[in-house]
């Protein structure tokens, strides 16, 4: 390069040069036959704990006018509403977004 270079010539440069990175615990995984798949933290499509925390919420406010705002029954609806994230619902939830995942990953590797 020479020093008449813009910032963005400078850029590319850069990033055509920059090593790619090597994670050894992906290494490791791949000499085992598997394949590391990494998905976006806290995406509310690729995490079934967002799909259960909408659940709990919809349950706590189609109750909550029922049956007043009073710290005591803030609290004990949303108890009935965790609680109502039962064993079934969470398998639902998981099952859902692993397909979404599957879909997704598919689509992704047809480019």
């Amino acid at each position: 390069h020479d020093l008449t270079s813009f910032k963005p010539e400078l850029l590319e440069l850069a990033n055509t040069n920059k090593k790619k990175k090597v994670y050894k615990v992906n290494e490791l995984i791949k000499r085992h036959g598997h394949e590391v798949l990494r998905l976006a933290p806290y995406h509310c499509d690729f995490n079934a704990i967002e799909l259960v925390w909408t659940q709990a919420k919809k349950y706590y406010y189609d109750h909550i006018g029922s049956v007043g705002f009073q710290d005591e029954k803030v609290v004990a609806m949303w108890k009935e509403a965790l609680n109502h994230c039962n064993d079934e619902l969470w398998q639902h939830c998981v099952n859902h977004t692993e397909d979404i995942i599957k879909a997704w990953y598919t689509n992704a590797n047809d480019f």
